[in-house]
């Protein structure tokens, strides 16, 4: 335990004469750390200390450095932010714009393009044998049509896997075809709906089984992929021969005089990188 010092002592201590070793009593020396004393003894500083302070300035040294680096970067992405927008704006000065006191519009005729319409059907009986809806979807698509769809479904399946045990054919891409309208205008929440036991639909489970729509609707195909060129650029490539069907008979339609022409975006929930136009 240390000794209290009295005024006297202290003023001693003050004047260098008295060492403060003296006042320490026997346990405060028994205290003292063996690499101090090595210091004292050997004249040098203990190695492993050392090591260990240099450590830890190495550490501070690291975290300042780090520290300053992405004060660095945040200043340089601040700057390289204002130079686009000053970028952008420079452009935006530099267009060659009409101001709109000096915008003069010409009045001129409309000349219409010329568009070759033939009137059809201009003596109409009064009753019309109106054909049914699978007369004109037929004059979409053939036979020839389904069997080439038929063709490069089971080429496909037979690539893919070799679990494809039952070659499809023309009828039963038709009818496959003909349940993927139906479930258009139904439109149930899951498609395993339709073959439900209590609200399932007879037109599809007399036609096809659930699991074999399943396994045309994974596998069907309208051309050979491996025939795709490498550098192709046609998005619509895989179902080209289908759009080129409904192109070609629409093209074959006769245009009447009276026509009403209205668009709209058919819903999408996947991705497709093509631009839609809807005037």
């Amino acid at each position: 335990m240390a000794k209290k010092l009295k005024p006297q002592d202290i003023f001693e201590l003050l004047d260098g004469y008295n060492s403060e070793l003296d006042t320490l009593d026997s346990d405060e020396e028994q205290d003292v750390p063996n690499e101090l004393q090595q210091i004292n003894e050997e004249g040098r500083f203990p190695n492993e200390i050392l090591e260990t302070l240099l450590a830890e300035f190495d550490e501070t040294d690291n975290f300042f450095e780090n520290e300053a680096n992405d004060n660095l970067n945040a200043e340089v992405n601040n700057l390289n932010y204002t130079y686009q927008v000053l970028n952008y704006f420079d452009k935006i000065l530099q267009m060659n714009v009409t101001a709109k006191n000096d915008i003069n519009w010409v009045l001129q005729p409309f000349v219409p393009p010329k568009i070759s319409l033939d009137d059809i059907m201009q003596d109409l009986p009064i009753y019309i044998d109106i054909p049914p809806p699978l007369h004109y979807f037929n004059r979409y698509f053939s036979d020839s049509d389904f069997e080439t769809m038929a063709l490069y479904t089971n080429m496909y399946a037979h690539q893919k896997s070799s679990s494809w045990k039952k070659n499809t054919d023309k009828y039963e891409i038709r009818t496959f075809i003909a349940l993927h309208i139906l479930t258009g205008c139904l439109r149930f929440a899951r498609i395993s709906m339709y073959w439900d036991t209590f609200i399932g639909i007879n037109v599809f489970i007399n036609n096809m089984s659930r699991n074999r729509f399943y396994s045309l609707r994974s596998n069907f195909h309208v051309i050979d992929n491996m025939k795709i060129q490498t550098g192709n650029k046609d998005r619509f490539v895989k179902v080209r021969p289908m759009f080129d069907c409904v192109l070609k008979r629409c093209k074959e339609l006769v245009k009447e005089r009276n026509l009403s022409i209205d668009e709209q975006i058919v819903p999408f929930t996947g991705h497709l990188n093509v631009k839609q136009y809807c005037k």
